[in-house]
């Protein structure tokens, strides 16, 4: 199982996190629900919840695909 984790790319806040069983799945979904603008949004696997890469932890819808 993998984890893509889509966010604002201006607040670097999460919106939602996808879960399947591989990247192209995952990215797939995404494509679908409408998060491939990349001029708003942003795409992660490793969200390092040490808030290493920047993000804004946050509640967030879980989608399991």
């Amino acid at each position: 199982m993998t984890a893509l984790y889509i966010y604002n790319s201006d607040t670097m806040s999460l919106i939602v996190k996808i879960v399947g069983e591989s990247n192209a799945v995952c990215e797939h979904k995404a494509a679908d629900l409408g998060y491939d603008d990349t001029d708003n949004y942003g795409w992660t696997y490793s969200p390092a919840f040490g808030f290493s890469d920047g993000l804004v932890n946050a509640d967030v819808e879980v989608i399991h695909v």
